[in-house]
């Protein structure tokens, strides 16, 4: 992996949801939208936008979904508005198609609570707060306990497993699919998300500083590190977009208040 650019960007009142916007590709290039009094929108040469929020009741970032309709990409940040990326106007009320995409992708809670999970025989359902079990043909086959909440899906390669955890810590897993038996842990201090491409997964560490990882599932070890500058939330921003990485991670003095955020963007050697 190679650091293509970290740009920094800096705003008195920011604080740590600014890591939590959402990266999406425009008819411009690729666009950082995050919350504060204003919906700001970096771009990757620098500029740093503002759309007025008002009238309009914005909600915090983790019920923001990207939404394509008619090969126009929404930000969508409730059930009642968004943000034309290439526009960058507001729309209210959202398109219908838009709106019912919303709905669809939205959780609860913002994780994933009562999901399952089927892949051929195997049926993957919650056990408790933290835990797992895979039934086959109505029976329990393994059962797994994985703290804290899940926040990714359960996703499967071949035989192989894996998802994210987060809230007061986290972790990334791979599993058997036909034992349950863990094969990889990385204590990441939260997975909310996870960037596939090919056989590997792009997750974020802080341990304590932010660290990219890529992750091989299929030999189920960390191939590569790449050292990015600051701290990485368990909930920050991370996308590909056109074969690269894009992460923001963030700086905060000692009194913990957010200084500055980077824009990082990182090939991922991999099409």
């Amino acid at each position: 992996m190679e650091i293509l650019f970290s740009h920094k960007f800096s705003h008195t009142g920011w604080w740590y949801w600014a890591t939590m916007g959402k990266f999406s590709l425009s008819n411009q290039g690729v666009k950082y939208c995050l919350l504060d009094r204003d919906i700001w929108v970096l771009t990757e040469d620098g500029q740093m936008l503002t759309v007025p929020r008002n009238p309009f009741q914005v909600r915090m970032s983790s019920r923001w979904r990207l939404i394509h309709s008619d090969s126009r990409p929404y930000l969508v940040f409730d059930e009642t508005c968004g943000l034309d990326i290439n526009t960058l106007c507001m729309q209210s009320p959202l398109p219908e198609s838009v709106h019912e995409q919303y709905l669809q992708e939205l959780l609860p809670w913002g994780y994933y609570e009562k999901a399952t999970f089927d892949y051929g025989p195997y049926h993957i359902e919650r056990k408790g707060e933290w835990g797992y079990r895979c039934l086959k043909d109505g029976e329990c086959i393994w059962e797994f306990t994985g703290r804290p909440w899940l926040y990714t899906k359960i996703k499967c390669r071949g035989n192989h497993l894996y998802f994210g955890t987060s809230g007061n810590g986290g972790n990334f897993y791979i599993l058997d699919l036909a034992t349950g038996e863990l094969l990889f842990r990385e204590k990441t201090g939260g997975t909310e998300y996870l960037v596939e491409n090919g056989p590997y997964i792009y997750i974020l560490r802080n341990a304590p500083k932010a660290q990219l990882l890529k992750v091989n599932l299929d030999t189920v070890r960390i191939e590569e590190i790449v050292d990015l500058p600051g701290k990485a939330e368990a909930g920050g921003a991370i996308e590909l977009i056109e074969g690269n990485i894009h992460a923001i991670t963030a700086v905060y003095n000692r009194k913990g208040i957010l200084e500055e955020i980077y824009w990082n963007c990182v090939k991922a050697d991999y099409a």
